[in-house]
């Protein structure tokens, strides 16, 4: 009996008449017109429905054009006496971060069973998976859905990475793929020799397609990095051969989270947090961001530089190339580590929102042409010639499920071939919008911790599990929990029993820094102590030149995780701004308080000073920004002086601020540099005259229609 399942958006409107052969050509023409009209109606409903909110004050999908946040703004510093009875995560000379419970009493409201909004598994069929190179047609799955593999044509095409002169020179390298001609599957198991694929099934070559499957395997064969990844395999092959005795270096394993601070991962991820601590994982309590999204968290993570050095030594503009810049992914290439990289939403990650992205491949497996395919399959248009900006499946699988299916068989390679791996994976579209939606991926990622541990992956795997920052947005921002979380990532680190054994010194450092402060700048010098301590003759990293002043910049914050972190670091020491640390409690001040107002009234004048410097794009598209009103204001005693936080809503745009600014008690005076973030969604209807995603931060355009 055939499976009834929920027809989704593709199956309505994508697959109307997915006409592959040019005996269609005419066909496609006359049902041009029909298939524009099925197409706006059907995204029209699609829209209505995707878009309901679904807890934690906003949509649980990524809806970058419609704003989220309430507009009813609270002072959420008013209960801040509440500080001094909580006990402490981090209790050190110069931070004392508070240990809040994750089910504070004003979280509790925003606390929902969180719900998919595509079950992948209903909206498409599973009829297709890998096992090694091979493809899988699985004939039962197709049986139980009332198909019969031998009466189907099945094909499946390439998915390949173009990266050609004429691409790079319009920066579009990053984001080109082509696709081969459909080969046809005649067997129920082929051999695969590409990384990616889709499979697709129709009654025959000239009917619509009513299956398509995505795959991505981890291989060298149809690789761009084919011969290096092969020079890798040779040397530890040879390596092994000439020293019998001497064990590989570990594997580095780094699965992340978008927007998941430690205590929501606590709030919503309980079976992965079993698996963590079952293997014996250190949760880092100190751990703090660097820079207010993704992107700025990274650069110290994979460069050693804040954003701002990242912009002089490598990246003159967004869209210059970041080939080269001076990554991690350098150092583990010369360490002879096989590299790997998934992300899921390639419009919006770190490398690529708003920015070229990489000229070359940046890593050995690069999962981003798997993800582009399901997003050229992602709109209901009948000819497919516009790509979706984002996908809750990819396939039958959901994005999270698609990643750790990749992370899997970069893992699977480089084990067969008795190589180390960096295996790096971030998942976005999920968790961004929504505190609830972790709740989803919990299963996910259990799963995969555990098939790594029973496939003894983990027995030489560094791992570490991890968030960016925490909840940015909306009503949530806006409780002292918010505010804390914020500023808060997970991370979760497990050195495998081997290196704990080898290097004890190690895993009691891990031990003692999980109380201390510490930032993404760590993150950098562990992986390079790691690379050192098993690669010695790999250079250490070099200081960089300024490209337009050719002054060298020193790298700085030179601590790592596996040595001892010094008790007296303050927020300065570990490169953490002032507006991100969390080591000073807050007291609340009346919304009348005079030094509030000065303090938003000079925040909002440096905010339109960064917006409008001489030939910025900002000066000629942006409105002049105002105080319309206070709706938080706290101060805290930091090292001696004064700071003072002050929350507040921007006229136009009403733009939910927040400033921190420190007082002077001896001069009387308040800094000139006061320190500015945004605490509500961007509205893109606000900043679609801007490019520069720094100023799109505070831009409301001068020709912004509703």
């Amino acid at each position: 009996m055939k499976r009834s399942y929920l027809p989704n958006r593709k199956h309505i409107c994508g697959a109307y008449f997915r006409v592959q052969s040019v005996q269609k050509f005419f066909l496609l023409l006359t049902f041009a017109t029909l298939s524009l009209l099925l197409f706006l109606i059907c995204e029209e409903k699609w829209l209505q429905q995707v878009t309901t909110g679904v807890g934690g004050g906003s949509s649980g999908r990524w809806d970058r054009n419609k704003p989220q946040e309430s507009k009813s703004y609270k002072n959420y510093f008013l209960n801040a006496a509440r500080l001094k009875d909580m006990g402490l995560v981090v209790n050190t000379t110069h931070c004392k971060i508070t240990d809040f419970n994750p089910w504070d009493e004003e979280i509790i409201p925003f606390i929902k069973a969180a719900q998919p909004l595509e079950d992948c598994l209903k909206t498409n069929y599973n009829w297709s998976y890998i096992e090694a190179d091979v493809l899988v047609m699985n004939a039962e799955a197709m049986k139980a859905d009332g198909h019969v593999f031998t009466d189907e044509f099945c094909c499946y095409k390439t998915i390949t990475r173009k990266s050609d002169d004429n691409l790079i020179a319009k920066k579009l390298a990053d984001d080109s793929i082509s696709y081969s001609r459909c080969v046809p599957i005649t067997d129920e198991r082929t051999r695969i020799d590409s990384e990616f694929i889709v499979v697709e099934c129709s009654w025959s070559r000239f009917t619509n397609v009513h299956y398509r499957g995505f795959h991505g395997i981890a291989t060298s064969e149809g690789n761009a990095r084919k011969a290096k990844i092969q020079g890798k395999v040779d040397f530890w092959k040879n390596r092994k051969s000439s020293k019998q005795d001497e064990e590989l270096p570990p594997s580095i394993l780094v699965v992340g989270i978008d927007s998941t601070s430690r205590i929501n991962f606590r709030r919503n991820m309980f079976k992965t947090q079993k698996v963590l601590q079952s293997l014996g994982a250190v949760e880092m309590f100190g751990y703090t961001k660097v820079g207010e999204n993704t992107f700025p968290n990274f650069c110290p993570m994979f460069l050693g530089y804040s954003a701002e050095d990242v912009f002089k030594v490598c990246m003159l503009d967004y869209m210059d190339y970041q080939d080269d810049c001076p990554s991690i992914w350098k150092q583990l290439d010369a360490a002879n580590y096989l590299t790997a990289q998934t992300e899921d939403s390639p419009d919006f990650t770190a490398f690529n929102y708003k920015k070229a992205g990489f000229a070359n491949q940046p890593v050995d497996f690069y999962a981003r042409p798997l993800f582009l395919g399901a997003l050229d399959y992602s709109l209901p248009y009948t000819l497919n010639m516009i790509r979706g900006d984002h996908i809750d499946c990819v396939g039958y699988q959901t994005n999270d499920e698609a990643i750790t299916t990749y992370m899997e068989s970069s893992m699977d390679f480089a084990h067969k071939n008795k190589a180390p791996i960096f295996s790096f994976s971030w998942s976005t579209t999920l968790a961004h919008d929504n505190l609830n939606m972790i709740q989803l991926v919990d299963e996910t990622y259990s799963n995969f911790l555990t098939r790594m541990i029973k496939k003894g992956y983990l027995n030489n795997t560094v791992l570490l599990f991890m968030g960016d920052h925490g909840y940015r947005f909306g009503a949530v921002r806006e409780t002292l929990i918010g505010y804390y979380e914020d500023k808060l990532p997970n991370l979760w680190i497990r050195l495998p029993p081997r290196i704990q054994e080898k290097y004890p010194d190690w895993q009691k450092s891990l031990e003692n820094n999980s109380r201390r402060l510490t930032s993404p700048y760590h993150f950098y010098w562990t992986l390079n102590h790691i690379i050192q301590t098993f690669s010695p003759s790999v250079l250490p990293p070099q200081s960089v030149k300024d490209l337009e002043t050719g002054a060298v910049i020193d790298r700085k914050y030179v601590q790592n995780f596996l040595e001892s972190v010094p008790e007296t670091n303050s927020c300065s020491d570990v490169g953490v701004p002032q507006r991100y640390c969390a080591c000073y409690p807050v007291v609340s001040l009346p919304l009348s308080d005079s030094n509030l107002l000065e303090g938003a009234e000079r925040a909002v004048e440096k905010v339109n000073h960064d917006l409008n410097p001489e030939g910025d794009e900002g000066k000629k598209l942006c409105v002049k920004l105002t105080v319309g009103k206070i709706t938080a204001g706290a101060k805290m005693y930091a090292d001696g002086i004064i700071r003072y936080i002050v929350g507040f809503v921007t006229f136009p745009g009403e733009f939910l601020l927040e400033a921190e600014i420190d007082f002077f008690v001896k001069n009387n005076t308040f800094s000139s540099v006061p320190n500015v973030q945004r605490a509500s969604k961007i509205d893109q209807r606000h900043v679609k005259c801007v490019t520069d995603p720094k100023v799109e931060l505070f831009c409301f355009c001068k020709d912004f229609t509703t």
